[in-house]
């Protein structure tokens, strides 16, 4: 799959850097961290698993950035735009300008760092997170053997594939930007980031809960001379990850959606890649 895009944003300066210092911000440096499982970024406050920045100091809270909230603290200075926007400059602020302020992108609350375009005669201002700022605005995939492509829309052209809903709210408000595919299906992406960061919460949540069964067996077992316990094992586990989805998504689909969004799968691991494709098509 070509992860290309129209205007290079993903691919942050940083992305070959091991470790960053982030003066100001916190008081240790901050190490790349591949893909993974999901977490709140301290910088944006918004959840992701694409790739991050952590301390792995052992007296820390495990203060964490998306790799795009650590890029745009180092370049804080630096203004940024956005094609959606012709003409309009964003600066970076740590935190809001009053509150409650949204996302113009993925309509969600912003609650930490932002980028922020100042208040006009016309409007409040428009403020977007650093990843929705960033988001690639057309990704080519290959399906049926033709190039399709990915493209991000601000104005959703039709009901989207996971909410089944073009807007939200009794005010109408919009959902926010949708990426839609060669063949008109839309994604709103602020709805694809909340089921998807679901499915691999539960993905390496019942990962937890088989390593822990595994090594609670090995210590009885080690432990007495009993061995197997004939009968019924203890109650299933409970988990989403096996229940099923009522919306499909076609794996390339999923992939690209994925790149656009949080940035390369390959970055994923190999196992839970496939455990979240199956999550999405079971």
């Amino acid at each position: 799959m070509d992860s290309s895009s129209s205007s290079s944003h993903r691919g942050s300066s940083i992305n070959e850097e091991k470790h960053i210092v982030v003066p100001g911000i916190h008081e240790h440096a901050l190490m790349s961290t591949p893909a993974g499982a999901p977490y709140s970024c301290d910088g944006c406050k918004e959840g992701g698993c694409g790739r991050s920045y952590r301390c792995e100091e052992k007296n820390c809270s495990g203060y964490v950035l998306h790799e795009e909230c650590a890029s745009a603290v180092l370049h804080r200075e630096n203004p940024e735009s956005h094609p959606f926007f012709k003409g309009e400059v964003f600066a970076f602020l740590e935190k809001p300008i009053g509150h409650p302020r949204f996302c113009d992108a993925c309509r969600m609350e912003v609650k930490g760092f932002v980028y922020y375009r100042e208040e006009t005669k016309k409007d409040t201002g428009l403020d977007l997170h650093p990843c929705c700022l960033k988001l690639r605005h057309n990704i080519s995939y290959e399906e049926s053997i033709a190039t399709k492509t990915l493209t991000l829309q601000q104005n959703v052209p039709k009901k989207c594939g996971l909410c089944k809903r073009k807007k939200f709210g009794d005010d109408g408000e919009p959902k926010g930007w949708s990426y839609v595919t060669s063949d008109g299906d839309c994604y709103h992406v602020s709805c694809f980031k909340k089921w998807f960061l679901e499915k691999l919460s539960d993905y390496f949540s019942e990962k937890k809960v088989v390593v822990s069964k595994m090594q609670s067996n090995n210590t009885v077992e080690n432990n007495t001379k009993v061995g197997k316990v004939k009968g019924r094992s203890n109650s299933k586990v409970s988990s989403s990850v096996a229940k099923k989805m009522a919306v499909k998504i076609a794996p390339v689909i999923l992939k690209a959606l994925f790149a656009a969004i949080f940035g390369d799968p390959v970055s994923l691991a190999v196992a839970a890649w496939e455990a979240i494709v199956t999550l999405f098509n079971n």
